[in-house]
């Protein structure tokens, strides 16, 4: 697999350290943009419930497809996810504007690249299945049906939320750090 996957961690947080070096200041309602998170965590605990163990470091690995809950509407959710955390915490932090919609934009294609490279990878791995799984949810990173199909979760909510331990602390630092400076910066 490629550097862009495999550090795939470091680049968006080179990106969210470039953020911090363009941060504007004091921006009224910026606190609004910290509402992003509850959808974008719902939908991350979502699909975390219907999948095995997902790649979490620099090989991609996957020992099933997950084509249930989440993964019946699109085919990248932790992804869609990802882009919805990185839009509620730089908006927090950049307010709105061209510096958030370059930002976005860079972080979108970063995400879409992973999500092609991994359905190529899905491809070789599944075949056929994977075919049929692509003919029936055509969404990537963009649901096109709202039509779930209803089917038990592998795992419960506690046990897909400690699943991504380390998602939830860096997301919890990281935020902590945001309201913090951006405290400072809106009293100081």
């Amino acid at each position: 697999m490629d550097l862009f996957y495999r550090f795939r961690g470091w680049w968006v947080s080179a990106l969210f350290v470039l953020a911090l070096w363009v941060g504007l200041g004091c921006i009224p309602f910026a606190w609004f943009w910290l509402l992003g998170l509850v959808p974008a965590i719902a939908l991350r605990i979502w699909a975390r419930s219907h999948i095995g163990t997902h790649t979490r470091g620099a090989v991609l690995a996957a020992p099933a497809l997950a084509r249930n809950g989440p993964y019946a509407l699109l085919r990248h959710p932790l992804y869609l996810s990802n882009i919805l955390l990185s839009c509620a915490i730089l908006g927090f932090w950049l307010g709105g504007g061209l510096w958030l919609l370059a930002f976005l934009v860079g972080l979108g294609g970063f995400y879409f690249y992973l999500a092609k490279k991994e359905d190529g990878f899905l491809q070789k791995s599944f075949g056929d299945i994977w075919s049929k799984y692509c003919n029936d949810v055509p969404g990537g990173l963009i649901p096109r049906s709202l039509h779930v199909k209803s089917a038990p979760a592998e795992r419960t909510i506690v046990q897909a939320v400690w699943g991504d331990l380390w998602t939830w602390i860096w997301l919890a630092l990281s935020i902590g750090v945001l309201v913090v400076l951006r405290g400072i910066s809106c009293t100081g």
